[in-house]
């Protein structure tokens, strides 16, 4: 007789509970939401301030005279070979089109937005279907409030259209590819790697054209990788070698423009190749300081410890297997170095 009387009141133990720790987790995750969203709120809205200035004016001036289409010839034979960025700020760059200020900061927002949306794609590529959507998005947020937080100059990397269309928008076009990369390694028919196959070398041509320090390091890693898996396996991978060619025929169109050595003719000081590796390896030292040093980035790490804890048990997950996979292991760290 107390038996019975107790069960419904075990019972109701338990509901509640449950009820308490999904009431925990929902209010843990609406705070780190709130938090997020006032972390990117004034970022989104100085998108609204901000104006066009220095290149963007040179640039409509230029676009004026060739046109749009034929701005990106001129530019590629006078100045750059950097193609989708000169694409980008032919065609989509308001002042282009004789606008001062009309849809600059709309611009400006997108660039943003963009960011948001690869750092959600990479993230669904390495934990699959794990998590829920929401919190996908989420970590996305997290992610972006961080790096905008400890970016150097917002004015100039987000703010000034001409910078982030050679900076913002290549490392956007790196988190997206490195998804593709994860998708094509994890996909379980030969019809959806090759979909991710033609979607990476779409995105390779993209990414080279943008710019030299995101091209260089995916080139060395790209090649590399392929190589090593010619060793091991001793045959040739040839989705990998389809997208190495891809990736040198892009690589010397960016890197033989007649303009960048126009360019490089026009310059006043000579600076040595030791030179350059010194500045390198410099800039690469403070901001492995800076990230380190102040605190945020080993506090995250920590905090993250019980969750990668978890993940790791999972034998089918796509993020253990990018572990096992030095190319795009290698690729995470030269991304994290990057963005830093």
């Amino acid at each position: 007789m107390n038996y019975e009387l107790q069960q419904p009141s075990f019972r109701n133990l338990m509901r509640k509970a449950l009820s308490n720790t999904y009431y925990s987790k929902t209010f843990s995750a609406v705070a780190i939401a709130l938090i997020v969203a006032l972390s990117l709120l004034p970022f989104i809205a100085l998108c609204w301030y901000a104006h066009p200035s220095g290149d963007d004016f040179l640039t409509g001036n230029d676009v004026r005279k060739h046109g749009h289409w034929g701005y990106i010839g001129f530019t590629y034979l006078q100045w750059s070979g950097r193609y989708t960025s000169l694409a980008f700020q032919s065609l989509l760059n308001p002042v282009a089109y004789g606008n001062t200020t009309e849809g600059y900061g709309l611009v400006c927002l997108l660039v943003l937005l963009l960011l948001l949306g690869a750092c959600y794609l990479l993230f669904r590529a390495l934990l699959g279907e794990q998590f829920q959507q929401k919190y996908l998005w989420l970590s996305s947020g997290v992610f972006v409030a961080l790096f905008l937080l400890q970016m150097p100059s917002p004015a100039e990397g987000i703010y000034w259209i001409t910078s982030a269309y050679n900076y913002l928008l290549p490392a956007s076009l790196t988190l997206i590819l490195l998804a593709a990369l994860v998708s094509h390694a994890s996909a379980p028919t030969r019809a959806a790697r090759r979909k991710c196959l033609l979607i990476s070398a779409l995105l390779t041509v993209l990414l080279v054209g943008s710019n030299e320090t995101n091209s260089l390091p995916l080139l060395i890693g790209l090649l590399g990788f392929t190589a090593l898996r010619y060793i091991q396996h001793r045959r040739l991978d040839w989705d990998y070698l389809f997208l190495c060619a891809v990736l040198l025929g892009a690589c010397i169109v960016a890197f033989a423009a007649p303009g960048n050595y126009v360019r490089l003719n026009q310059a006043t000081r000579y600076i040595r190749l030791l030179d350059c590796v010194h500045h390198a390896a410099s800039a690469a030292y403070r901001c492995l300081i800076d990230w380190t040093g102040n605190g945020v980035l080993p506090a995250i790490t920590l905090l993250l410890l019980p969750l990668g804890h978890r993940l790791s048990r999972i034998p089918d997950l796509p993020l253990n297997r990018v572990a096992q996979n030095p190319f795009l292991l290698g690729s995470s760290w030269w991304l994290r170095w990057w963005l830093s």
